[in-house]
């Protein structure tokens, strides 16, 4: 017996399921699914003061100043996109290359000061860092559209030092476990067995600004990459 169920998103919506089940035969014998709006109801005081509590300490947490910036960091500017991609090679140094999808950086990095809030905004996903081992003709097979450190696809797939990608060399390669379970993926095809390196994908941006400790008399637009990869 199968049931589909979602409440859809942004908490629009509530979703219940009401499930029979006999205790002797140990099966399921009914079930009845309803979705409705959230609407005209009434926050019960308990839970709402435990979500007082929890959002406090979130606001705490994400409310620290990791650094600052004179400009703004565009959401689909080759300099956020560096920005990223590079800070997990600064954490993950035994990689060679780091890949990762535009539709996983959600918005800009605002001018001034840079809390870590603002990260886990442009990064707010549940996305972890993988690493795999591809050739460079697997990896210029699964490029796409995707952003990229380690290399330059714009005159030739070249490294960061201009010396060319070898296609049949192995490199390690950064990712998020997003892509990498997208069904159809390549990268499932080519490395079955990814290493999980616990990170999740906002975490390295988060340390490396830290570590660059930017100010207002040495900002974070010293340390950028505006050049286009791709």
């Amino acid at each position: 017996m199968k049931s589909h169920l979602q409440g859809g998103w942004q908490m629009a919506n509530y979703a219940k399921l009401d499930i029979w089940y006999d205790q002797d035969e140990l099966i399921v014998t009914d079930m009845i699914a309803e979705t409705g709006l959230n609407q005209n109801g009434s926050a019960d005081p308990e839970i709402a003061g435990i979500v007082v509590i929890w959002h406090e300490d979130t606001e705490a947490a994400l409310g620290e100043i990791i650094g600052f910036s004179n400009s703004e960091l565009p959401r689909y500017s080759p300099q956020l996109h560096n920005l990223i991609t590079d800070s997990w090679l600064v954490a993950y140094p035994d990689a060679d290359v780091a890949i990762t999808n535009s539709g996983g950086i959600r918005q800009p990095i605002p001018a001034g000061d840079i809390s870590k809030g603002d990260i886990v905004g442009v990064l707010p996903f549940d996305n972890n860092i993988i690493e795999l081992e591809l050739t460079g003709s697997q990896l210029i097979d699964v490029l796409g559209y995707l952003v990229v450190a380690g290399i330059t696809t714009t005159d030739g797939y070249l490294h960061s030092d201009g010396t060319p990608l070898k296609m049949d060399s192995t490199y390690s390669v950064l990712t998020t476990d997003y892509l990498y379970v997208q069904e159809g993926s390549l990268l499932q095809a080519y490395d079955a067995s990814p290493y999980y390196t616990g990170m999740n994908y906002h975490q390295p941006t988060v340390d490396y600004i830290l570590s660059l400790e930017t100010t207002t008399s040495d900002p974070l637009d010293n340390y950028l990459d505006y050049e286009a990869r791709r």
